[in-house]
């Protein structure tokens, strides 16, 4: 319920790391904003009700002075609505003084509506062109979007990926190692292509559980369904342009990857995601990504140096994602989840290196070719 009227929404309680960077927080509301005026429907942040002035809202004043009050001679006071960021404590844990408290960031954002790609089985191939044509739409929208504080140093960010060196350890396979390290040496070898392309603030987690869909039985290209929004900008990171198409196109993979297992592991996979199995035949993993890109590419034009370096970085987004579970896998062995995202990245990753580069670009190219007679 927000001003009396009912409505749904969803309550996000920051963890301490996230509640710390408290400018990170204000950009994804920022963001949210900015992409919501644009016409790109996502979660929407409201205003906390006022509360006492803290360092955080001092430090952001020079950003939003209309967030305080004036005093008639121009000096401010405490604030009307001091942020869209709402405080609580939460137990930290226990001392001989007593018990132990820390702020964590309380953000409240409206509800998207819809079905997330995620939930879909099988999602039929052009529905990845329609995806890769609303990551486009996005961007264009943020190219007149910055804010200060996603110019960040990100371990997600693929400029970061010769950072991996230092979680190989985490992988058990000798033979995984030496795949991840591989990507990370092609990375180094093509690292310059960064000074020759466009740089903007990215949404940098463009998968399928963060697509929103509706069923739109208009459609006639084979494709019932859709993008109605995008959620989640936390990984909101000020970056490569081609870096958020690699990360959307590494993400299309692994949907693809877990839709084409045997019958038995589909199966399970369904159930774990809690889906409904329909009877109809899987894409082609390398197909989806390049519908992905043909999708993108029909809205957004590439220059060569982005075109030369993306097989590149859709490897190192998997390598990413597959180095980091396994990270995460062995600081809590007994948490079989993170594997359930790290396995299907490592297949993913594989898959696309088991494709020569120029054969990737031709696809992709006759991709581009079809877009036009669409």
């Amino acid at each position: 319920m927000k001003d009396g009227v009912e409505g749904t929404f969803t309550l996000k309680v920051h963890n301490g790391v996230e509640s710390d960077n408290k400018p990170i927080l204000d950009a994804q509301n920022k963001m949210l904003e900015h992409l919501n005026a644009a016409g790109i429907t996502c979660p929407q942040p409201m205003w906390a009700l006022a509360q006492e002035e803290d360092e955080y809202d001092q430090e952001l004043y020079e950003d939003h002075p209309d967030r305080y009050q004036q005093h008639s001679q121009g000096q401010r006071r405490d604030p009307v609505a001091p942020s869209q960021i709402g405080w609580t404590d939460l137990v930290l844990g226990s001392a001989r003084g007593g018990t132990m408290f820390k702020k964590h960031a309380v953000r409240l954002l409206s509800w998207v509506e819809g079905t997330p790609m995620s939930k879909l089985h099988n999602p039929p191939l052009m529905l990845y062109h329609a995806v890769g044509q609303h990551l486009a739409k996005t961007h264009e929208a943020l190219e007149s979007f910055d804010h200060h504080a996603a110019h960040r140093r990100h371990s997600w960010d693929l400029l970061n990926t010769a950072s991996l060196r230092g979680f190989l350890y985490a992988i058990d396979s000798m033979e995984q190692q030496e795949v991840v390290e591989g990507v990370i040496n092609k990375f180094v070898s093509i690292s310059g292509f960064q000074k020759n392309v466009p740089w903007q603030v990215l949404h940098a987690d463009f998968n399928d559980a963060n697509m929103v869909l509706e069923e739109d039985d208009a459609i006639r290209n084979g494709n019932s369904w859709r993008v109605s929004g995008i959620l989640d900008v936390g990984d909101m990171v000020y970056s490569c342009r081609v870096n958020d198409l690699a990360i959307g196109m590494a993400y299309m993979l692994i949907s693809a990857v877990s839709a084409s297992k045997p019958k038995e592991e589909q199966e399970e996979e369904v159930r774990r995601r809690g889906q409904q199995l329909p009877p109809s035949k899987p894409v082609d993993p390398i197909e989806a990504a390049a519908t992905f890109y043909g999708g993108y590419a029909s809205k957004m034009q590439l220059l060569i140096p982005e075109k030369e370096a993306l097989h590149t970085l859709v490897a190192c987004r998997l390598a990413i994602s597959f180095t980091y579970g396994m990270y995460s896998y062995s600081q809590d062995p007994t948490n079989e989840y993170l594997l359930q995202h790290a396995t299907p990245a490592y297949e993913a990753l594989c898959l696309w290196l088991s494709v020569p580069e120029d054969e990737m670009m031709q696809r992709m190219a006759n991709k581009m070719v079809a877009n036009a007679y669409r």
